[in-house]
Parts: structure tokens; sequence; C-alpha cells
């Protein structure tokens, strides 16, 4: 399996930022190797067309403008990393098909060694009600971190929510109280590997 990964965007300007994820969204609109993108398209355009509104807003200057388009310039990075990791994922490691998506990809410049599984997955109460901290032990080569949640019981139908990270530890908010949940922390590493740790669950206070 060749190995290569996704390009970020974070370097680019607004207006190339906005030209490049309208652009990714084209490209994997209809496309037959991806029929069901995480997040999917309608998300994803809503949240280009919020940072679009917010840059326009923000041409004129003044402060709480400018905060709302950085803001809604963090959503669509941090869904397009979401995004990325669906075609790596959906590819598996055909870079023709990563191509089609409309990424841009690279070759790694040299060979690195595969991550290990999240280990040691802890959740414990966080300071308010309705918070829990997932968090697990530093992986050596990791280049992100997914954190995510479902409440409990897993089923076929369960939708896990994943929150893009640098970190090995992610404070999930706005928790239903009595309610149980299922974690998991995956690890994306250097080569776009993604490892899951085993589930934890716990029970929001």
């Amino acid at each position: 399996m060749k190995s290569f990964r996704i390009l970020g965007l974070d370097g680019l300007s607004d207006a190339d930022l906005l030209l490049r994820t309208n652009s990714i969204v084209s490209s994997i609109a209809g496309n037959a190797y991806f029929l069901t993108p995480i997040p999917t398209l309608s998300v994803i355009t809503s949240k280009i067309t919020a940072f679009q509104t917010a840059t326009e807003a923000a041409q004129g200057g003044g402060t709480q403008a400018i905060m709302v388009r950085k803001a809604a310039r963090q959503e669509v990075i941090s869904n397009f990393v979401l995004l990325a990791n669906y075609v790596l994922f959906t590819a598996a490691g055909n870079e023709v098909i990563a191509t089609s998506s409309g990424f841009n990809i690279s070759q790694p410049s040299a060979a690195l060694p595969p991550v290990n599984a999240p280990q040691n997955v802890r959740v414990r109460h966080g300071k308010n009600r309705g918070e829990l901290l997932c968090k697990c032990q530093s992986v050596v080569g990791a280049r992100s971190y997914l954190h995510e949640i479902t409440p409990a019981p897993l089923t076929a139908d369960s939708q896990w929510k994943s929150v893009p990270t640098t970190t090995a530890k992610y404070l999930h908010t706005g928790l239903v109280s009595g309610q149980e949940y299922l974690f998991r922390i995956a690890v994306i590493g250097s080569r776009d590997q993604l490892v899951y740790s085993m589930n934890v669950t716990t029970m929001s206070m």
C-alpha cells in the first residue's frame, strides 16, 4: 500500500481557502468513491458559507467582526481535517482515489514507523455538570488526535461525534446528566495512519 498524506489548509489566505474548499466540495460531490463523506457536504458547505459571510463582514474592520471571521475560518479548517481523514480512510492507499477528492497530496519525505493505538484511555468528570474530560497517554509519532463520543449503548445506528485536536486530552461539554457515553480516541500518524483506542464508557453527572 502506498503511503502519502493530504496537505493541510492552514497556511492559505482567506481568499485561497474559500477557493480550495469549494473546489474540494465540487470534486467530492457525485464522486463514486466518496458516497458518504464525513462530515456531510451539507455541513461542509454551511461552514464555508458562514466563513465567506464573516470574511465579507470583516472587510470593514472591527474587532468583533474579525473575531467572528477567525472563528468561522477555524470551523472550516477543523471540518476539512475530518473530511481529509475520511478521504484517506476511504482511499486505502490508492493515490488516484485520494487525488480525485480535490485535496492536494504529498509523498512523505522519509519512511516513518507506524504509530501505536492510544493506551490508558481515562475519562473523569469536569468542574461543571455535563463535562467529561477524556485523555490518553501521548502517542509517539502522533500528528493529531480525534476525540470521539456517542451515547451508550453502541448500536448499528450510533453516530460518533469527532473533534480533531493536537493534544491527547479533550473536555466534552454539554452532555446530558445521567446519560452514559462511549468514548474513544484515534491517533493520526505522520504517515496518516489512523489507529483507534478501545472504547470507554462513563456516565455524565
